[in-house]
């Protein structure tokens, strides 16, 4: 595996990371995610009726894979969901800094999809 350090200037052009969750009954599953990090943690905005959001909460260990869901460059960590409805405008705000107006309707059907609110998932190397 590979350490978050290493990874810092590949996460400033990666579009998406590939969070891979444990599901019920020993399956997993991978999801495309746009990300925020700072150097220490990385920060994904999600539904809160997502299907990683469910995965996360019943199994906190997932392996990220940056920029390509076959990329080598993995990363063992713990999630940690933040609920607390002050970070999603902060976090949006990112993400749209980061992201800008590309991918502005992109933005917009996720904005969409999480009619029942938002939650931030922290990551964090195990």
């Amino acid at each position: 595996m590979t350490a978050l350090s290493e990874l810092a200037d590949k996460m400033n052009t990666t579009q998406e990371l590939w969070l891979t969750t444990q599901r019920p009954g020993n399956g997993v599953a991978t999801f495309p995610l746009w990300f925020i990090h700072d150097g220490e943690r990385l920060y994904v905005l999600s539904a809160e009726s997502s299907s990683e959001v469910w995965d996360v909460k019943s199994n906190p260990s997932v392996e990220v894979a940056i920029g390509d869901v076959d990329s080598t460059d993995r990363l063992a960590m713990t999630a940690d969901i933040m609920d607390d409805p002050n970070w999603v405008p902060m976090m949006l705000g990112m993400l749209e800094k980061k992201y800008g107006d590309g991918d502005a309707e992109r933005m917009a059907r996720t904005a969409e999809a999480a009619k029942g609110g938002h939650v931030i998932i922290k990551l964090k190397p195990r």
